[in-house]
């Protein structure tokens, strides 16, 4: 039960901070759509308060889980998955889009000051993105490979019969 609530606790917190943190990088550069600055800087207050509750949350409950998670288990294994294709989609995403206007600006079609506020954000979230991706995918990779050797240990050991 215990494991459970911790593990759902790190999760909503985790999504919480990872959102509240993308909030701010764009916020920051005032390159939320539709938003006027006022507005863009009351979204930037709020994703700074919730990222400074959120991650310390997701911390102490992702400490926790760590070390008492079945790892093979279908929950671990969908938390990690889930963030690990949350953190390459947006990566992607947001890469390819940071990458042409980048490109753009590069030659010529359009200017740096037109264009800064989203290189900038999408800067920001392609960073944080890219290490949502690699911190879960790692971890689920190094987790399934401990499986996977110890499924062979086992398979590898002889037989003994009476």
């Amino acid at each position: 039960m215990w494991l459970r609530y911790a593990s759902v606790v790190s999760f909503v917190s985790l999504l919480l901070a990872y959102g509240a943190t993308l909030a701010l990088g764009w916020s920051y550069a005032e390159a939320i759509p539709q938003l006027r600055p006022d507005q863009q800087q009351l979204v930037l207050i709020y994703a700074v308060a919730v990222a400074v509750i959120a991650w310390p949350v997701w911390l102490i409950h992702w400490y926790l889980v760590q070390r008492d998670w079945l790892w093979e288990s279908r929950y671990a294994q969908n938390y990690l998955i889930f963030f690990t294709l949350i953190g390459l989609v947006a990566s992607v995403v947001i890469g390819v889009q940071l990458l042409g206007d980048a490109m753009q600006v590069a030659v010529g079609r359009t200017s740096w000051e037109r264009e800064r506020a989203f290189l900038l954000g999408a800067c920001w979230s392609v960073g944080w993105s890219l290490a949502v991706w690699v911190y879960h995918g790692q971890a689920w990779l190094q987790h399934r490979r401990g499986r996977n050797r110890a499924s062979e240990s086992q398979r590898s050991e002889p037989v003994q019969t009476p």
